[in-house]
């Protein structure tokens, strides 16, 4: 680990070591071998039990050695190689989604390691800076969640929060954003908390109809429909990013929530007695559990 401008680099101090993989693949391997660690450490197949996952040789190791070839990636691969805009931003996605998530995982698990898990909530780790503080090298740049997520995958939109942007014009990482911003990467990411998207690997093969699940299955299980109020129940993450999704709107959000509920689910059908029952919906949104997933 170090610091360097505030971030803390989990694969910093590490050996570099030499990698002619293609970061597409490393980056799978990657969130694969954190897939397999959350699942060897599961409970109840909700709840990760960080403690005995910092104790796996899978972790001490593995994950630290697949995390320390970042250093020796040339992101340029993922732009130059590319034969049209399209495949440039399929390569981009691919590799900061599956990153992104990896980043996550190793992060909290490095904070265990450290005894810095003190709040149940990811809200208070790090006093609220664990996002724009965890990091990994990935090559000659140092990449923190908020850079990833908003920087890169939001193509250096407005943070949330802030109110600024991740990336000044001048900044040499601005080249790996996104060209065409895509809103179902909220649906992939995954920060840590309980109220969070699963975790998936992503590759170019499966990017598209990987994200088009994981925003059906988002959208149909966070949303409640309640006929004899005439209104709709959504995540909160549509109030915080809504100018993602739709307009600004009531009924943007709303077509946009409802045209992605997975086919003829009971949800699907409950929003259309809904919207046949009343020409005025309102719109909720339910509150984020920003709980850690993990055993205490």
């Amino acid at each position: 680990m170090s610091e360097l401008q505030e971030y803390i680099v989990l694969n910093g101090d590490k050996e570099t070591l030499e990698t002619s993989l293609d970061p597409l693949i490393l980056s799978k391997n990657l969130v694969t071998l954190v897939l397999k660690l959350k699942g060897e450490n599961f409970i109840d197949e909700k709840l990760i039990d960080y403690k005995n996952l910092i104790q796996n040789d899978l972790y001490k190791n593995d994950l630290n050695n697949l995390a320390s070839m970042l250093n020796g990636v040339n992101l340029d691969y993922l732009v130059d190689n590319a034969h049209d805009e399209a495949r440039v931003d399929t390569n981009l996605l691919v590799f900061f989604i599956n990153i992104y998530n990896s980043l996550t995982i190793h992060s909290i698990c490095y904070l265990h390691e450290k005894n810095l898990v003190s709040n149940s909530s990811m809200l208070g780790l790090l006093e609220g800076k664990f996002w724009s503080k965890m990091a990994y090298q990935i090559g000659s740049y140092v990449f923190s969640l908020d850079d990833i997520e908003h920087g890169i995958l939001r193509c250096n939109r407005i943070h949330p929060s802030k109110k600024t942007t991740c990336f000044t014009q001048n900044d040499p990482r601005i080249k790996y954003c996104v060209r065409k911003f895509d809103p179902r990467i909220h649906f992939a990411l995954n920060c840590g908390a309980k109220g969070c998207p699963p975790i998936a690997f992503f590759t170019v093969e499966n990017l598209d109809r990987g994200l088009k699940l994981a925003c059906e299955a988002f959208c149909t299980n966070e949303t409640q429909i309640n006929l004899s109020e005439k209104k709709i129940v959504v995540s909160r993450l549509f109030l915080w990013y809504g100018s993602d999704f739709a307009d600004g709107t009531d009924e943007g959000l709303i077509d946009y929530v409802s045209s992605n509920f997975i086919p003829n689910d009971e949800i699907s059908q409950q929003f259309n007695q809904l919207k046949s029952a009343s020409a005025k919906i309102k719109v909720q949104f339910s509150d984020y559990n920003w709980e850690i997933n993990q055993k205490i």
